[in-house]
């Protein structure tokens, strides 16, 4: 009474392609988190996700690129006056 009805197996061949992209994306988003991220010890003990060095001297270019060509006026002030100033911050956000 109760039968299974197997997917065509045209249609197996955009599953794998769409599982195929998602690893993809999943390996750069790590990539991505990977170089922006260091492991720090609080309390001489604890290991902790923190900014990188590397991170925290890029943030304040970048965003400054992005405050530059952003057209909403309040958005870019606070770009520019708040997280600009206090990158150091932002950057462990």
């Amino acid at each position: 009474m109760d039968e299974q009805v197997q997917p065509h197996p045209a249609l197996r061949v955009p599953e794998r392609w769409l599982a195929v992209l998602r690893i993809a994306v999943g390996v750069w988003f790590a990539k991505a988190i990977f170089t922006k991220l260091s492991i720090t010890l609080a309390w001489g003990f604890l290991p902790v996700p923190t900014a990188s060095e590397r991170w925290i001297h890029v943030m304040p270019t970048l965003v400054g690129k992005y405050a530059d060509g952003n057209p909403v006026g309040f958005f870019r002030e606070f770009l520019q006056s708040t997280v600009i100033t206090h990158a150091h911050l932002f950057a462990q956000l």
